[in-house]
């Protein structure tokens, strides 16, 4: 019986631990030293290891499954309850000249589950609208509506990635849907970095990379986005709002995408706040951040500009009637000067370019009912030459983005050189 025993313990005690902690007992010098208190020692350095200090490195790499967890130490779990569903990469519908084409690569988080997929080949029903899913198993839903119709419910434990248009040909329009960034507490973050827009032509102008939030959602744009005016796809409405000697509002919506309106932002939060700077427009439930603007000219094309964060510049501004304020101007007394044509309702302060009508002489502005007498002035000195130029800036203008101005002798023309927008740090 003293050899069986013998034999099991020294077995347990140098073979190599399984899921165990190094283990280490008194070896025996001899027969004499087998006695019971002696196993009983032994037994108990080895139980005591297993259940109280399992170490790391005797446990197989990939053995401990989910189910094995507990929910407060289980990473789904908690990722699950501190963060959204959203798109990490990829997972989004290609265009087509017919209706088959492939979801891209990609990897999204569904209720906590990382969900990778490869490109996956679809064939669409004409004349619908499909709305596209990512499921937590890695499969794509898909739910056909009629075209124009609503948002469908999305099906249980899936994350919507795109809506895809067909009509009696082909694929007319994928719109994009993810959400590709994660939300982060229960307020508002109003910040912008990036996002800076150019004129690309007079239909088009391009969004350039950056982040922005709408609400918590951080909206984390990677590439660059080309809107095009004419096109009904770039609208939030679906439907092409361009116009002769109007505003376009830039947006983006709370699942990335970046899209037209010609409504300016009229809420300062995504609670229904209206005191404050305005930085959403709502389109029927929907909030959507503005993050930049354009202007149209009489024949509906884009006035060229160009921004530097917080400020947006005039190209050749004299050739442009909308930004001309103030056409041989000659009050003596303080009259309204009206810049809404050049300045959108995002902006409170401006800059000039003044011309006077020869003759010299000064021109006065100041803030929208003030009662200061010199406001902010300028001298042009410049005799009879009519093309003396001097340039004025930070304007103050009040919520109808109106000033007032004055001149003591001859009249002066004015343009909006540049404006300021207040939805940006």
């Amino acid at each position: 019986m003293k050899k069986f025993l013998l034999t099991a313990l020294i077995l347990m005690a140098f073979a190599a631990p399984a899921i165990a902690g190094t283990i280490t007992i008194t070896t025996l010098s001899s027969d004499s030293g087998i006695v019971y208190t002696f196993f009983n020692t032994s037994f108990n350095t080895v139980k005591n290891c297993i259940n109280g200090n399992i170490e790391s490195v005797n446990i197989k790499d990939g053995t401990i499954a989910e189910v094995d967890m507990a929910a407060a130490a289980n990473p789904r779990v908690r990722d699950d309850e501190f963060f959204n569903d959203f798109t990490y990469t990829g997972m989004l519908p290609a265009d087509s000249a017919n209706f088959t084409s492939d979801i891209s690569a990609g990897t999204s988080y569904v209720s906590g589950y990382r969900v990778v997929t490869t490109a996956t080949s679809k064939t669409y029903t004409a004349s619908k609208d499909t709305w596209v899913y990512i499921d937590i198993n890695g499969a794509f839903q898909y739910v056909e509506t009629t075209v124009g119709s609503a948002q469908p419910a999305t099906p249980a434990n899936s994350l919507l990635l795109a809506k895809v248009t067909t009509d009696v040909v082909e694929i007319t329009v994928v719109t994009d849907l993810r959400t590709t960034s994660i939300s982060l507490g229960s307020q508002d973050d109003f910040s912008i970095k990036g996002l800076n827009q150019y004129w690309a032509n007079g239909l088009k102008v391009s969004v350039d990379t950056g982040v922005a939030y709408n609400g918590t959602t951080r909206i984390n744009k990677t590439s660059s986005t080309v809107l095009d005016v004419s096109s009904a796809a770039n609208y939030l409405t679906g439907i092409s709002e361009r116009g002769a000697s109007k505003w376009l509002y830039v947006y983006v919506t709370s699942t990335g995408s970046i899209l037209l309106d010609d409504n300016a932002p009229d809420y300062h939060d995504t609670s229904g706040a209206t005191q404050g700077i305005k930085y959403y427009y709502k389109y029927g439930t929907t909030y959507n951040r503005v993050v930049g603007q354009v202007r149209l000219d009489a024949s509906q094309y884009i006035i060229q500009f160009y921004q530097n964060n917080k400020k947006y510049s005039y190209d050749s501004v004299v050739s442009y009637d909308e930004v001309r304020v103030l056409n041989a101007g000659a009050s003596t007394s303080y009259a309204e000067v009206d810049c809404s044509a050049a300045v959108p309702s995002t902006s409170n302060m401006c800059s000039f370019w003044i011309q006077g009508g020869g003759g010299g002489g000064s021109f006065n502005y100041r803030r929208r009912g003030s009662s200061s007498i010199n406001g902010i002035w300028s001298t042009l000195t410049d005799g009879a030459n009519q093309n003396d130029y001097q340039f004025m800036s930070d304007l103050p203008l009040d919520s109808s983005r109106k000033g007032e101005y004055k001149v003591n002798a001859n009249n002066v023309s004015a343009w909006v050189r540049d404006y300021t927008i207040n939805y940006r740090d």
